[in-house]
C-alpha cells in the first residue's frame, strides 16, 4: 500500500513538473499580460443549437429487417471571451440527462475556461475531450454515421487540466494533458496522461498523441495514436493509426485500429465520401480471444445552401461486423441543422 502510494505521487509530482515548465516557456510575458488582464473586459458570446434527425433501416445478422425515425443529437453551444485572455467553451446535451446521484456533469460533453497569458501559451481547466489523436476520433458525434469499436467505447469527455504551447505560425499546437481516465470507476486516483500535437504543414496534417490511461489498480493502457489528412481543394483524404498496448499483450499489431476515409466536395453543395477501417483486439470473449473487426461504407452529404453547412441532408449505407464476425447492414436517411440562437459583443 505505501509502495502504491509512492508510485502515485511521483507520476503526479511528473505531470505537475511538466505544466510547470510549460508555464515557464512563456516567461517572461505571461507576468505582463496577466496584470493587463485585471484591467482588461471586453466579453462576448454566442449561443448555437444543432441536431440530427433521420430514418434507419437495419439488417442485423440472423434477425428481421427494423427500421425507424430517430433523434440523434440536440446540443446546445455556448462559447465566448471574457477579455483577450480568457475565453469559455461549453457543450451540453439537451437530449441527455444527468445522474442526479452521480454526476451532474453527465449531459455535458464539456465546459472549460482557457487562459491565454501569452501569444504561444495557454492553459485550461474544467470538463474537457480526452486528448487522443485520430480524426474519427477528433470529430464532432453528430458528424458520425459509423465507427469504429474503439470510437463507440471510449469515455472521451473528462474532467483536467491542460496547457498548450503554440507556434508563432499558429499552425502547431503541442498540448500536455492530465485527466481522469477513461476506465475510471469510483476510484479517484485513476488518471490519464496525454501528449498531443497537432499540426498543419501545406497539404498535410496532423492529430497524433501518445497516452497512458490508468485502468486497473496497478497498471495503464499505452496508446499511440497517429492521424494523418491530406488536402488538396475540395478533396481530402484521412487515415488513423492507433496502436493499443496493456498487460499480457504484445507492445505493437495486438490490439490496433486503421480507419481511413475519402471525400470529394462537388461544387460547395454535394459532398461524396466513402469510409473504412479494420479493427483488432485480443479479448476474452467465451472461448474466442481474437476479435477482428472490419466495417466499411459510404454516402453523400447535400448542402443545399451553397457555401454553409448549417443545414445538410446525408444518405448513408454501411455494413457493420460484430464481436463474433456477424454482418450488420444499415441504410440512414436524414437531416442536420445548426442555428444561431444569440450573439452579443460588448460596445467599444
Amino acid at each position: 500500500m505505501t509502495l502504491q502510494l509512492i508510485k502515485r505521487c511521483r507520476t503526479l509530482r511528473l505531470s505537475s513538473a511538466l505544466l510547470a515548465f510549460l508555464f515557464l516557456l512563456g516567461w517572461p510575458s505571461t507576468a505582463t499580460r496577466a496584470q493587463e488582464a485585471l484591467t482588461d473586459w471586453d466579453p462576448s458570446v454566442s449561443v448555437a443549437m444543432d441536431t440530427r434527425l433521420e430514418w434507419q433501416w437495419e439488417h442485423p445478422h440472423d434477425e428481421g429487417n427494423t427500421s425507424g425515425f430517430h433523434g440523434r443529437y440536440l446540443n446546445l453551444m455556448v462559447n465566448g471571451q471574457l477579455n483577450s485572455q480568457f475565453s469559455f467553451s461549453w457543450r451540453q446535451r439537451l437530449n441527455k440527462f444527468h445522474d442526479a446521484e452521480d454526476d451532474v456533469f453527465n449531459a455535458t460533453d464539456w465546459i472549460y475556461l482557457d487562459w491565454h497569458p501569452t501569444a504561444n501559451f495557454s492553459l485550461a481547466g474544467g470538463k474537457q475531450v480526452v486528448l487522443i489523436g485520430g480524426y474519427e476520433y477528433d470529430r464532432a458525434p453528430i458528424d458520425i454515421y459509423y465507427a469504429s469499436l474503439f470510437w463507440n467505447n471510449i469515455a472521451c469527455y473528462q474532467m483536467g487540466a491542460s496547457a498548450s504551447l503554440t507556434t508563432d505560425n499558429r499552425q502547431h499546437t503541442v498540448t500536455f494533458q492530465v485527466c481522469n481516465s477513461p476506465y475510471r470507476m469510483d476510484n479517484e486516483d485513476w488518471y490519464a496522461f496525454n501528449l498531443y500535437w497537432s499540426g498543419k504543414m501545406r497539404h498535410y496534417s496532423t492529430l497524433w498523441s501518445v497516452n497512458m490511461m490508468k485502468y486497473d489498480s496497478k497498471h495503464y493502457a499505452n496508446f499511440i495514436a497517429l492521424g494523418n489528412r491530406l488536402d488538396y481543394g475540395p478533396f481530402y483524404c484521412e487515415l488513423d493509426l492507433m496502436n493499443r498496448y496493456s498487460l499480457h499483450q504484445r507492445f505493437f499489431f495486438e490490439d490496433y485500429s486503421v480507419i481511413g476515409k475519402v471525400a470529394y466536395l462537388i461544387d460547395n453543395k454535394v459532398r461524396l465520401f466513402a469510409k473504412g477501417g479494420y479493427e483488432h483486439y485480443r479479448l476474452e470473449l467465451g472461448n474466442r480471444q481474437l476479435i477482428e473487426k472490419p466495417f466499411y461504407g459510404g454516402g453523400l452529404e447535400v448542402f443545399p445552401i451553397k457555401g454553409r453547412e448549417n443545414i445538410r441532408l446525408h444518405a448513408v449505407a454501411d455494413v457493420n461486423h460484430g464481436a463474433l464476425g456477424e454482418r450488420n447492414f444499415e441504410i440512414i436517411l436524414g437531416v442536420k441543422w445548426r442555428v444561431d440562437l444569440f450573439k452579443y459583443t460588448a460596445a467599444r
